[in-house]
């Protein structure tokens, strides 16, 4: 079985998924437009790294996980995005995401 490989793009659909948000939704908790939050999804547009990074620390997920280099010993469950999305509230998530 060939394993498909996974990109920023799939691991943000997966986390936002896991969170049961809309694009839009996840857009708005780190302001920025649902145009870029689906654009990254469809690896159609590479974000900087420290676009990348900004997401990791806000997800609580590495930086190496998010951009599908490396599998995490333990992958994140949807309670464990949704405690750190409400954290992220209290943190400047939404600082230039281009």
């Amino acid at each position: 079985m060939t394993r498909q490989a996974t990109t920023f793009g799939s691991r943000l659909r997966e986390i936002r998924r896991a969170l049961n948000l809309t694009q839009e939704e996840f857009a708005k908790i780190f302001d920025t437009s649902k145009q870029v939050i689906s654009r990254y999804e469809a690896s159609k547009q590479s974000p900087k790294i420290t676009v990348v990074r900004k997401f990791a620390a806000c997800l609580g997920v590495s930086v190496s996980f998010l951009s599908g280099e490396y599998v995490d010993a333990v992958t994140p469950t949807a309670a464990h995005y949704q405690r750190l999305i409400r954290d992220a509230f209290k943190l400047d998530c939404s600082a230039e995401i281009l």
